[in-house]
Order: structure tokens, then C-alpha cells, then sequence
């Protein structure tokens, strides 16, 4: 944090009752949070926003429902990939040899287990280098098989390409306040879930009628646009901020001169609302610019972070519930 935010309109200087206040929220149940601001009765910006111009909370309203659009559609197009064979698979039966009929049903069984291997490779990743080239990564794969599906000559090679397909991470919440979510991630849902229903519905004429390999064609184009619009507006949305910044309120000490000190004595809280907002300081953070957007890798690889997750991952799949779960999934997916 900088000096431009420890200023008397969008901090305070720590007093006794600021001190009881601080002892009751640290009081309160791990893992919540104080969503309304008692003195103004307005929201609590949660996560609290930097004055940095490239912090991604930052971004304006079109750019936030650009993203929303353009990771709605690569959903949408992933489950295509996975999911939409089914309600044409007879006609897919029909292409290849009877002897090969009993494996053709692999091309739906296997992207469901690849889709899941996806997701242990793509999520660490996305944690440990950033999300954006991962989530470039992903679709750069899903346009590069799903070439591959369209010109498989044999069901071997249209089934590893479909593997391959579904090796395909969610940023949205990270580009909005925690009051924002649900509606923006309602938006998110909305979206995929439309696309969707209108393409199960287009399969079931383009298959018949124009045959697979436009089927995968024309879903190949639409990845190819969506990873283009990627690039120019899905900017990177992992951002560095002090752990306090989650609970809506980061604790600053200063010096007698009001500035950031952290030997200083003075303790101030900063803290945002939607009636009292911060400054940008982009002389010190400088401009957000296009070369900013477009730059792939912004952070340093954080390999321990890999170790992490899968550790996490591990402990969750420990507990009884989860582990019955995931073999119910897997027993009926191979039903």
C-alpha cells in the first residue's frame, strides 16, 4: 500500500472504539466477514481495492462483463466438447466399423475422466504462474484438438483427441467485490447455460446433416475467436494484496506525518465503501496500458503453491463424504 490512501477521507486513526470494534471482528467465526459498514449503513468493498490502476477490481463495468462473456463462452464450448455427442450418438455409432461400435462409447466416457485430470493440472498451475496463461493455454489446447477431432481418419484417434480436448480456470470472482458476486456470477451461469441449450439443440441438426467433422468445425472456429478476444481483454486477474485487504479493512501503521511507516506508532485502518472511494495513484503504480493488458506472465512461478494444492486436494479427499463421492461419480460415469 502507499501513502495516497492514508488519507483522512479514506482512512482513520485508530481509537479506543476502533480498538473495541477491532476486538469483536477478531472475534468473529474464522472465515467471515463484517459486510456492512455501521457508521455510513453502506457496503464494505470486500476484497478492499488498491489505488493501483491495474489492481483488476479496478477494472471498468464493460471490461468486467467483457470477461464475464468471453469465459461464458469458453465454458459453454467445453461442455460442447464433452457432453454434446450424446444426443447424436447414435449417428457417431453409424460412422465406424460394427466391431468398433462397443468402443465408440468411449468418446463420451473419456473426456468426463480427462475433464477431471484437466482441473488437477490447470487449477495449480493457474496458482502458481497466473491465470491468464494458463487460461490461454487451455484454450490454445482446445483449438489445436479440436482440429484434431475434425480430421481423425480412425475411433482411436478420435477418442485421443477428445482426451486431449477436455484437458481444458474460474477468474470472475476476482474481478469483483464479494457483494458482486453472485449476481455477476448469475450473469456467468445464464450465459453458459443458454449457449449451451442452443448448441445441443444445433447438434442434433449439424451432425445429421453436415456430419461430424463440421460439428467440430464450426465449434473450433468459435474457440478460435474466443482465444483472440482472450487475448485482448482477459487481462490477468491474480493480484498481490495484504491478507487483511480479504476481510474488507488493511491495518497501516504510520508515522507522526501520517505516512506509511512500518516502525510507525500510528495505526490506521483503511477501509473502502460504495459512498467512500479510493484514489488511483498511477504516478506512483504508473498507467494501466495495452502492453500491461497484453503481457502474458506477470508473476514470478510460485512452484510451492503446486505442492499445496495437491496436499489440500489430498486432505479433502481424506474425509469420508468426499471420498464416497467421487467413487459414486466414477461409478456411475462408467456405467
Amino acid at each position: 500500500m502507499d501513502d495516497s490512501i492514508a488519507k483522512p477521507s479514506q482512512a482513520h486513526v485508530e481509537t479506543a472504539e476502533d480498538a473495541e470494534r477491532g476486538a469483536i471482528a477478531s472475534s468473529r467465526a474464522r472465515g467471515t466477514v463484517q459486510l456492512l459498514d455501521e457508521d455510513s449503513n453502506t457496503i464494505i468493498l470486500i476484497p478492499t481495492p488498491s489505488p493501483d490502476p491495474k489492481d483488476p477490481l479496478n477494472l471498468p463495468d464493460w471490461h468486467k462483463y467483457a470477461i464475464i462473456i468471453i469465459v461464458a463462452v469458453y465454458g459453454a464450448m467445453s461442455v460442447m466438447c464433452t457432453s454434446a455427442l450424446g444426443a447424436v450418438f447414435p449417428v457417431v455409432q453409424e460412422l465406424y466399423p460394427p466391431e468398433q461400435a462397443t468402443h465408440a462409447t468411449d468418446l463420451l466416457t473419456h473426456p468426463t475422466l480427462f475433464m477431471g485430470i484437466g482441473n488437477l493440472v490447470a487449477m495449480p498451475l493457474s496458482v502458481a504462474i497466473g491465470r491468464r496463461p494458463v487460461f490461454l493455454a487451455t484454450l490454445a489446447v482446445l483449438l489445436a484438438s479440436g482440429i484434431w477431432c475434425a480430421n481423425a481418419t480412425s475411433l482411436t484417434s478420435h477418442i485421443a483427441g477428445r482426451d486431449i480436448y477436455s484437458l481444458a480456470p474460474m477468474m470472475i470472482q476476482e474481478i469483483h467485490f464479494l457483494h458482486q458476486r453472485g449476481r455477476r456470477l448469475s450473469w456467468f451461469v445464464g450465459i453458459e447455460n443458454t449457449i449451451v441449450a442452443a448448441m445441443f439443440v444445433a447438434t442434433t441438426y449439424i451432425v445429421p446433416n453436415l456430419g461430424l467433422a463440421w460439428w467440430y468445425g464450426i465449434i473450433t472456429i468459435i474457440n478460435g475467436l474466443t482465444l483472440i478476444a482472450t487475448y485482448f481483454f482477459v487481462v490477468e486477474t491474480k493480484f498481490d494484496r495484504p491478507k487483511d485487504a480479504q476481510e474488507g479493512e488493511v491495518h497501516l501503521k504510520l508515522d507522526e506525518d501520517g505516512n506509511l511507516d512500518s516502525e510507525g506508532k500510528v495505526r490506521s485502518v483503511f477501509r473502502v465503501t460504495t459512498a467512500r472511494h479510493h484514489v488511483l495513484d498511477p504516478e506512483k503504480y504508473g498507467p494501466k496500458t495495452w502492453r500491461d493488458s497484453l503481457t502474458i506472465f506477470h508473476f514470478k512461478p510460485d512452484w510451492s503453491a503446486l505442492w499445496t494444492f495437491y496436499k489440500e486436494t489430498g486432505q479433502g479427499l481424506i474425509l469420508p463424504t468426499i471420498f464416497w463421492l467421487v467413487l459414486r461419480n466414477g461409478a456411475f460415469l462408467g456405467a
